[in-house]
């Protein structure tokens, strides 16, 4: 089960719906072509197939560019613990 989150304006919503919005779409897709869409992690070299990942959870919906990361799967995986 998702935690609510609550967005202000936009109502309160979990944190699936979330990810899976319009809105995060643009942000994620706006934060991988800033950051070249390649992977930040250190010495990683995959470039192009690449998730955005939030650092931290404290403005969800408003995230700033140092809330995000951009990584490739299987780092993106590791940050997650799987």
């Amino acid at each position: 089960m998702y935690q609510a989150i609550d967005f202000g304006l936009w109502g309160s919503w979990n944190y699936q719906e979330y990810i899976c919005s319009d809105w995060w779409r643009a942000r994620s897709a706006e934060y991988k072509q800033k950051a070249g869409n390649r992977c930040e992690v250190p010495d990683c070299v995959i470039f192009g197939k690449v998730e955005c990942h939030h650092k931290n959870y404290l403005r969800l919906g408003r995230e700033l560019d140092s809330d995000l990361i951009c990584v490739c799967r299987k780092h993106h995986e590791e940050m997650r613990g799987k």
